[in-house]
């Protein structure tokens, strides 16, 4: 049973997340000719806030860009 965990900044609507749960898990069945219903992919939502490369977390990167938080 393939196990898959996606881990992403919190905030795509939940549609977008299903969607690509949908995409990664058809790609792992077809992929490794394993049944679908054995696929398991667990998607991960970190707050921006605790999301960081280097000392700079997300949520400051999109102020320092003008991003809209």
């Amino acid at each position: 049973m393939p196990i898959i965990q996606i881990i992403m900044v919190k905030g795509r609507p939940d549609e977008l997340v299903k969607h690509c749960i949908k995409g990664i898990a058809n790609t792992v069945h077809e992929t490794l000719g394993v049944p679908l219903e054995s696929v398991r992919v667990i998607a991960c939502e970190v707050p921006a806030t605790h999301w960081a490369a280097g000392d700079v977390t997300k949520d400051e990167q999109r102020a320092q860009n003008g991003v809209p938080q």
